[in-house]
């Protein structure tokens, strides 16, 4: 009771790491493989050590969402965040043996969801 979750306390640092790379690819104005690819590591750490965390990257995709909707951001970076995070995904079902409550959440139906619906 007195002690922190270590989940929480392991993901946290990636989580960090994760949101800072998502600002640094909305700022940018050319998109670089490197930055896309540390963001689909720092989504699969983050999503390892703690399961509710497709919860935290839910949020952030429903925020991206509403912030393309409004047209402060183009479609091309979206849909590669959206790619990024769907691989990620598919590395953690795979990382964790299988886990179908990963593949059954409400981040994995939004991003095929967000998928499909933007042109």
């Amino acid at each position: 009771m007195w002690t922190p979750p270590l989940r929480e306390s392991f993901s946290y640092p990636f989580l960090v790491l994760q949101m800072l790379l998502v600002t640094h690819i909305l700022r940018a104005t050319k998109l670089y493989r490197g930055s896309l690819i540390a963001l689909c590591i720092s989504n699969v750490f983050f999503m390892l050590p703690w399961q509710f965390a497709q919860f935290v990257l839910l949020t952030q995709i429903a925020s991206l969402f509403a912030v393309y909707v409004v047209g402060y951001i183009d479609i091309c970076k979206l849909r590669k965040i959206i790619y990024i995070h769907m691989i990620s995904l598919a590395l953690c079902f795979v990382l964790m043996f299988g886990n179908s409550m990963l593949l059954t959440s409400y981040y994995a139906s939004s991003l095929v969801i967000i998928w499909v619906s933007i042109p």
